[in-house]
């Protein structure tokens, strides 16, 4: 029997970008209404390594494919 697991870890991992680029909008949407753009700032940087790790997960889980368990 085949295990997937990367591939469930890169559907997690797209989920998660979903979730972020959701956040990203919301935080530029923020700034831009209540003139807070350091906080946004702040969190948009951190927003932006975490995509960059889901990207790095997703590229691995691709790669890596398949296993037999």
């Amino acid at each position: 029997m085949k295990k997937c697991v990367p591939a469930v870890i890169a559907v997690i991992a797209m989920l998660v970008n979903a979730v972020i680029f959701t956040c990203y909008g919301v935080g530029l949407y923020g700034a831009a209404v209540g003139n807070d753009y350091e906080a946004a700032g702040v969190i948009l940087v951190g927003l932006a390594f975490l995509w960059l790790a889901s990207i790095v997960v997703i590229i691995w889980s691709l790669f890596k494919g398949c296993y037999s368990g």
